[in-house]
């Protein structure tokens, strides 16, 4: 669930987001599209090289 305070952040602050790939390579950049969706998911427009997608979908296989 995402909390009042956290829905303040997010719609006052440039959004980061840091993921890992299988090797343990880090990412880190700024999601300046970053939204809440509903109560509980965020969503970014990856319009980029689109390699923190590719960490997150690595993750959940």
């Amino acid at each position: 669930m995402i909390t009042q305070e956290m829905k303040e952040i997010i719609n006052s602050q440039l959004a980061m987001v840091a993921t890992v790939d299988a090797k343990g390579q880090p990412n880190i950049g700024p999601k300046r599209s970053m939204r809440l969706w509903d109560d509980k998911t965020f969503i970014y427009n990856e319009n980029t090289d689109g390699q923190t997608r590719i960490n997150i979908e690595g993750v959940c296989q």
